[in-house]
Formats: C-alpha cells, structure tokens, sequence
C-alpha cells in the first residue's frame, strides 16, 4: 500500500520546486534483475533476515520503491510504503506493478 504523506510534506515546507523523484524514475527504467537481486542480497546479509513472513514492512521515504520491492519479495505479509512526494509514491507503485506485483501490496 503506498501512500503520500500529506501532512508531513506540509510541515517541513516541501514543495513541487524539485522532485527527487523524477531521479527515481530515470533510476527505475535501468534498473535490472540482477539489480533487484543484489539489492535483496544486501538486505538479507545486512539484516540477517532471510524472510520478512508475518512481518509487516514500513518503507518510510520510499524513493524508487526498491526497498518495498524487496521486502514483498522476502515475504513481508504488508508493505506499507509512504513519501511526502507523489512521484515517489507513483515511482513505487510502477516499480511493483513492473514487477507483477499487485499495487495493493506494494
């Protein structure tokens, strides 16, 4: 589920003058499998969780969406993915959707 976060873009002054997001996207139409792998390698060996089952998975500044990705890829059973920026959110949910993975999991 990802969500923007409306209140908190308010106040800490963010406005639409620049998106990091629209970085994120170009980020996302490069990014590889073998990427998405070595990125779900350096979660699992940093946190020494090999699965994320019965875990639910905040993504608080989501960006790109990779680390939501990951997380449902590891078996979060809900990912929760938030970001004051509307393209981050909108960068996440592309990002699963390219994976095959349902928005309302993502």
């Amino acid at each position: 589920m990802a969500c923007i976060n409306e209140e908190a873009a308010q106040g800490a002054g963010e406005s639409d003058s620049f998106s990091f997001a629209e970085n994120w996207k170009r980020f996302l139409t490069g990014l590889s499998e073998p990427a998405i792998e070595s990125a779900e390698s350096s979660f699992v060996s940093f946190t020494k969780l090999i699965s994320l089952q019965g875990v639910t998975f905040l993504d608080w500044g989501c960006e790109s969406g990779l680390s939501s990705l990951v997380a449902t890829r590891c078996g979060a059973d809900l990912d929760v993915s938030i970001d004051v920026d509307s393209d981050s959110v909108e960068a996440t949910i592309a990002l699963c959707q390219q994976a095959g993975i349902p928005e309302e999991r993502c």
